[in-house]
């Protein structure tokens, strides 16, 4: 990602700035939702751009992950930012060139997904396929 007071991790990152407790705009993740494996997360997300918005409810962002471990995180102003990521055991772990490792278990239901903390079950990011 291109440096930015937001940073990349916003992203899975709301990553980054965004530790508060899930606000209004950003929905709890559903009891119901299925946690996807490895190769449910390479078949439903790879190519395709998701959808955020900050935790807070006041940026939006996308991101695209690509096959070849590379990801495309954009929060407008400032320019996409191409950032690495790695998946292992049902766990994707973005890592922007300036700020710390962001590392999720990706859980879905009726189209969305979310990005949650493997460790703390802190809500890491919620994602759309479409705005």
């Amino acid at each position: 990602m291109a440096s930015s007071k937001f940073g990349p991790s916003l992203l899975l990152l709301c990553l980054c700035g965004c530790a508060n407790a899930p606000s209004s705009s950003t929905p709890a993740v559903p009891a119901t939702a299925v946690t996807l494996t490895d190769q449910q997360i390479l078949s439903t997300l790879m190519e395709k751009t998701l959808y955020g918005v900050t935790q807070k409810g006041s940026h939006p962002y996308t991101i695209t992950f690509s096959a070849d471990g590379t990801d495309v995180f954009q929060m407008p102003p400032s320019p996409p930012e191409t950032e690495r990521w790695t998946l292992s055991s049902g766990v994707v772990c973005v890592i922007p060139r300036q700020y710390p490792k962001e590392c999720s278990v990706v859980k879905t239901e009726n189209g969305e997904y979310w990005f949650v903390d493997p460790s703390s079950g802190k809500l890491n990011a919620h994602l759309k396929t479409s705005p």
